[in-house]
């Protein structure tokens, strides 16, 4: 396909208010006025004779690593029934989901899955809380809590890029209980970028962090200007946080 994109075979559309009154042609369903005209044959062979890729920096975008396999599309399990539910089901309550690990209220975690057998496609999410009552046991603790959140947002926006091409998103919360990390999209990757991102939460913690003094200030700007907005907040968001 790129071999095919060559100079004989290009068209340029350029815009610009510019162009007004200097037309000579009406596109016939809008009213549109443009003109047409060859490109210089100085152009056309300067564009043939230009630069390599290599030589000006360009390169194509490196391998997308969450990219789903092509069974990593495929629908795993198919939904039960297609006809429309009647009321009663409709109100029937969901099951919950399964314990499928408790490791006791000593233990570290305890682990619920649920299966969808509705839609049935190949998507999956992991949500993680981690819990824990220290993060807003103090208004400095709750600030630096905010702050740290910001900063791993912003910072994880680069890393997610390709991840986010390839449909899988995330989502990082600190909450008054502790923690939640939500991660969903196609589950055929789903493991490799829950990994990914919590591994640079968890172990390459100097590249969330604010890397030098003017980072640190544009976040705590951001943070303060938040709070200073709180009061003048709608009712049912300061009846959410009051809860």
């Amino acid at each position: 396909l790129i071999n095919r994109m060559t100079v004989d075979d290009s068209f340029l559309t350029v815009f610009s208010k510019t162009f007004e009154r200097k037309t000579n042609k009406v596109e016939k369903w809008y009213g549109t006025e443009y003109n047409v005209r060859p490109i210089s044959q100085a152009t056309l062979m300067a564009w043939k004779d230009c630069p390599s890729a290599v030589s000006i920096g360009l390169a194509y975008p490196r391998k997308n690593e969450f990219i789903p396999s092509e069974s990593g599309l495929r629908v795993k399990k198919k939904p039960a029934r297609t006809e429309p539910k009647t009321f009663e089901e409709k109100i029937r309550p969901i099951p919950p989901p399964t314990v499928i690990r408790d490791d006791g209220d000593e233990g570290r975690w305890i682990v619920y899955h649920k299966i969808d057998d509705i839609f049935g496609k190949p998507k999956a999410f992991m949500i993680f809380q981690l819990l824990t009552g220290d993060l807003y046991s103090s208004p400095r603790k709750a600030s630096l809590a905010s702050l740290y959140q910001q900063c791993a947002a912003d910072k994880l926006n680069e890393y997610t890029y390709d991840a986010r091409l390839a449909d899988l998103s995330y989502d990082l919360q600190v909450l008054p209980r502790g923690v939640r990390l939500t991660f969903g999209g196609y589950n055929d990757k789903l493991k490799t970028f829950a990994s990914y991102v919590s591994s640079k939460l968890a172990t390459d913690l100097d590249d969330v962090l604010p890397s030098n003094v003017e980072a640190f200030e544009r976040y705590k700007d951001n943070l303060m200007r938040g709070l200073s907005a709180f009061k003048v907040k709608q009712p049912y968001a300061h009846a959410i946080y009051y809860s």
